[in-house]
């Protein structure tokens, strides 16, 4: 597997701090993308890119934002960040997601599910 072809692609991955969108993250790292992980929660971020760190050494590309897409202001917030820092995302994967047993608003007012 060639670990550096990609090396000038950034990819954005939503929800990457455990499950399939942390093990995409994981695959991209060790194929040379740089990779950043939005995620809510600003401590299984940090764990997150550790661990793909620990396991694939210091040469790997990763970051990431906090971010919860369940709030409106929350994303409004991370694109400014985005946009202040001149992040440019060659791939975006939109992985987040949630499946409640029953109808749950967020603070906007939408169905949890589909916001």
């Amino acid at each position: 597997m060639s670990t550096n072809h990609h090396q000038q692609q950034s990819v954005l991955i939503t929800g990457a701090n455990q499950g399939i969108g942390y093990h995409t993250a994981l695959q991209l790292c060790a194929k040379g993308y740089r990779v950043t992980i939005a995620c809510r929660n600003i401590d299984k971020a940090k764990y997150a890119c550790s661990s793909i760190i620990k396991r694939l050494g210091n040469n790997v590309s990763i970051d990431f934002i906090v971010i919860d897409l369940s709030e409106l202001s929350s994303v409004s917030e991370s694109v400014s960040v985005i946009a202040a820092q001149k992040r440019c995302y060659d791939i975006i994967i939109l992985n987040a997601g949630v499946l409640l047993p029953k109808m749950c608003k967020t603070k906007d007012g939408f169905d949890t599910t589909f916001q």
